[in-house]
């Protein structure tokens, strides 16, 4: 039986990583998924495109918010020659693509 090559690379990863963390990381690490096991994968509920233009550059800011209160992110869409196709691609075709995903972190 073959075994996945995504498999056998996040295998090695994770060992390779699990060697090279410090004792105190690995704790916290280990704590925060113990912490939050028992909780439910946040849904994608709104993704909202923020224009703005400090500076006379034009900027585009993606808001993603989740259906747990108070867990949102931000993250940046920019380029800046093309602001309006970025808006485009995120309200047409990505926000339709993610609303209602769970993703893991």
């Amino acid at each position: 039986m073959a075994i996945p090559r995504r498999n056998l690379l996040q295998a090695i990863g994770t060992a390779g990583l699990l060697g090279l963390a410090h004792p105190r990381e690995q704790q916290a690490q280990e704590q925060a998924a113990s912490a939050t096991r028992s909780l439910p994968v946040p849904k994608i509920k709104d993704i909202s495109v923020i224009e703005c233009q400090p500076a006379g550059v034009r900027l585009t800011v993606v808001k993603i918010s989740t259906d747990q209160d108070g867990l949102y992110g931000y993250g940046c869409a920019t380029f800046t020659q093309r602001a309006e196709l970025v808006n485009l691609g995120v309200e047409k075709y990505l926000k339709p693509l993610l609303i209602g995903d769970a993703r893991s972190s």
